[in-house]
């Protein structure tokens, strides 16, 4: 049980996790008599632009209803704190499952036909996930899929507008391994870069690996953007041809050459699937032992903000541009303040988006996601620690007087 009171009208019972920004709780509605996941924010963290992009994650999540996507329930507010209600999933993320090794090709297919329906509804929507990667997808019990955190999510068309404020094209978002090519070098990214990294996950699922895998953050995302995968015939020989070559083509760099749209992709899986060993389009599989776990999903935030200063002071690393033949990897680490006061904590979160934002725009030049350095930048650690781990060798670190 846990030691937290009630959340409005929900019962907390346990922590299920938290990370730098937020915490999720497992919670009971005694009046509905059902349970639900809680999501907020951690309370050093409240402020106005994570409240907001809290708030952007419910509608984005609220506004799609299929299936195989976790529903919103609610936003209850406590003060100056606002909390998620959302559906409770029992299962297991596929990232737990894929630690036990490859799936078998019609276990892959047939999750593959569940998430991309889930994203088709999603871009029908007007709404990029820019997230999508096994953490993110629980299998339940019955072996059904559910797209988690929308945390990330970009809207389009006429929502686009009101959307820029909190997430601006130019700056690097997501999760090195999950990105598409466009994704990580910072470009605008539409409905084919969730199908990019859809592919990435279906391959990790076929071969138990990464498509793309370096040894930091920066190398992942250069081969992302770079660098060939390792065919499926030779990571994978046993699978069906016809499914690898729907995944390949998830996975072509160009973003012209992939499937146009999600239900283009869910009609080639739907119908290379019946010819694929194991399970079908029909019904999910059923899975090894017969055991049901607590869902283990990292719930996480990207860190951004905006407040008036008075003065700022910008130290940072100077480096030649002019002719590097490889991109020169950069990483923003978080800024430096004198002060705990909350406007000042916003403002150092604007201020490292605003460099990273700027430093996307040069050319020849790739910038770590704020997300990847928030992972590695903690503690105590030294700077030619961080650079190491990240895979960088220029740093900018910036501070407040």
């Amino acid at each position: 049980m846990s030691a937290r009171g009630p959340i409005g009208r929900y019962r907390v019972i346990r922590l299920l996790g938290s990370g730098g920004m937020g915490e999720v709780f497992e919670a009971f509605d005694d009046q509905l008599q059902r349970p639900v996941a809680i999501k907020g924010l951690l309370g050093g963290q409240v402020g106005p632009d994570r409240r907001e992009r809290l708030r952007r994650e419910a509608l984005s999540a609220a506004a799609l209803s299929h299936p195989a996507i976790t529903h919103v329930y609610e936003i209850v507010t406590e003060g100056d704190t606002d909390w998620v209600v959302m559906e409770f999933v029992e299962g297991r993320s596929l990232a737990d499952v894929v630690t036990a090794g490859p799936l078998p090709g019609g276990e892959v297919a047939r999750i593959g036909i569940e998430v991309a329906e889930a994203l088709a509804e999603a871009h029908r929507c007007g709404i990029v996930h820019r997230d999508v990667k096994t953490e993110n997808v629980l299998l339940t019990p019955a072996g059904h899929v559910k797209v988690l955190d929308f945390g990330l999510a970009k809207w389009t068309g006429a929502r686009a507008a009101g959307d820029d404020r909190i997430t601006t094209d130019g700056l690097v978002v997501g999760t090195s391994r999950a990105m598409s090519p466009e994704q990580a070098l910072g470009l605008d990214v539409d409905a084919r870069s969730d199908i990019f990294s859809l592919g990435s996950m279906l391959y990790e699922l076929a071969t138990g690996r990464p498509a793309f895998r370096g040894a930091s953050p920066i190398e992942t995302m250069h081969k992302v953007a770079a660098a060939a995968f390792l065919p499926l015939a030779e990571a994978s020989p046993d699978l069906a041809p016809e499914l690898a070559a729907v995944i390949e083509r998830c996975l072509v760099k160009e973003r012209a050459g992939r499937y146009a749209t999600a239900a283009a992709l869910v009609a080639d899986l739907r119908r290379v699937a019946s010819s694929v060993t194991g399970a079908t389009a029909a019904g999910p599989a059923a899975r090894p032992g017969g055991r049901t776990a607590r869902p283990k999903v990292r719930w996480r935030w990207f860190a951004g903000g905006s407040a008036a200063l008075t003065a700022v002071t910008v130290a940072a690393l100077w480096f030649g541009l002019l002719a590097p033949r490889k991109p020169l990897a950069v990483a923003v680490l978080p800024m430096v303040t004198q002060t705990q006061a909350e406007d000042m904590r916003l403002a150092s979160a604007a201020v490292a988006d605003a460099i990273a934002s700027y430093l996307t725009r040069l050319n020849n030049v790739i910038v770590v996601s704020s997300r990847d350095v928030r992972a590695v930048a903690t503690g105590d650690k030294r700077i030619p620690e961080i650079a190491r781990e990240l895979g960088v060798k220029e740093l900018v670190e910036a501070s407040f007087t």
